[in-house]
Formats: C-alpha cells, structure tokens, sequence
C-alpha cells in the first residue's frame, strides 16, 4: 500500500471503456484504491509498472503489441509480488487457464458486478486468488475466490 493506506493500480486495456473502467473505480473503490495509470499497449504497461510501482495490474487480455497472457507472464517474471487480474469480457475456459497459467491471481469479467474487483483486489493483495462465478478454470477450480 501507499503511504495513505491505499492500494496502487494500474489498468492495461486498449479499448475506449479503460477512461470508464479508471472512472468506476476512481469511485466506487476511492476508500481502498488509487489509479495510478491506464494504458492500452503492452510496451506502455511495462513502462508505467516500472515508472508508477503499482501493487496491481488489472489487465485485459488483448492490448496492443503483445498478447495479454504473453504480458502477464513477463510481468509475473519481472515483478514476482506484482498482482496481475486479468479484467475481460473473455470466459473461455482456454483463455483463463492460458492466463493463470502465465501468473495472473484473478480473472474477473466484465460482466460481472464491480464489487468483484474489490473482492478480487483483497484476495490478491492477501497472497489467495480469485475468479468471478461462472469462471470456470480447470486448472485451478479448487483455489477461486469466494465468487469461483
């Protein structure tokens, strides 16, 4: 956390909604997080984690210049303590093994309610991980949150 007790996040997205995703949670969790980017490529996110020193990384799985799973992996290479969530539209048994597997800890959808973010959030911040209900994760079923 920073020195005012909030938790730092960096969101990687390269669609349009990242200015609304920056916007929810600016202030639906305002009491426990700070935005401290948003970026929409893979070459911009390793550079902010570097520059802005988030404690996590919500990511989509499709920014620009590098698949989403390949960007989770470098940064869960790079920065091991780093929190990676993957936050997407994209329920794909496939695509959530594929990012657990790189070193992502959460995988929320979209479509699921914003509290899943906090929830997540805690989880991750607290060593555990966390899938939205309807997640399936055949690799780590036994291990989501209390919304998997």
């Amino acid at each position: 956390m920073t020195t005012d007790g909030l938790t730092r996040v960096l969101i990687v997205d390269p669609h349009n909604s990242r200015a609304a995703q920056r916007e929810l949670l600016d202030v639906v969790l305002a009491d426990r997080c700070t935005v401290v980017g948003d970026c929409g490529s893979a070459a911009e996110a390793l550079a902010l984690v570097e520059l802005e020193r988030p404690q996590i990384v919500l990511t989509g799985l499709m920014p620009n210049g590098m698949p989403g799973v390949a960007l989770i992996r470098t940064l869960a290479q790079r920065y091991p303590a780093l929190g990676l969530i993957v936050w997407t539209f994209h329920d794909s048994p496939e695509y959530v093994r594929d990012a657990m597997r790189a070193g992502a800890r959460g995988y929320i959808l979209k479509s699921a309610p914003i509290d899943d973010v906090g929830l997540a959030i805690e989880s991750v911040l607290a060593g555990g991980r966390f899938c939205s209900q309807g997640v399936v994760n055949p690799d780590d079923a036994a291990q989501r949150g209390t919304h998997g």
